[in-house]
């Protein structure tokens, strides 16, 4: 028997993709739904910050 602590903070993950993501309409011979990789991904941050009338000059300051 395993016994789980408790914590009182949530845990903090990080996922590392080092590839785009394809999201499937279907678990088995799915068609592809969406895709989404880094520069997908930075659109939709792009995006975000022109709607919330931030500066998206300084998304491109963290990409080298």
């Amino acid at each position: 028997m395993t016994r789980m602590a408790r914590c009182a903070e949530p845990a903090l993950i990080v996922f590392i993709v080092e590839a785009g993501l394809i999201y499937l309409d279907k678990p088995t011979n799915g068609g592809m739904a969406a895709y989404e990789d880094g520069f997908s991904l930075l659109e939709l941050s792009r995006k975000y910050y022109r709607e919330a009338d931030l500066d998206v000059r300084r998304l491109d300051l963290l990409i080298r």
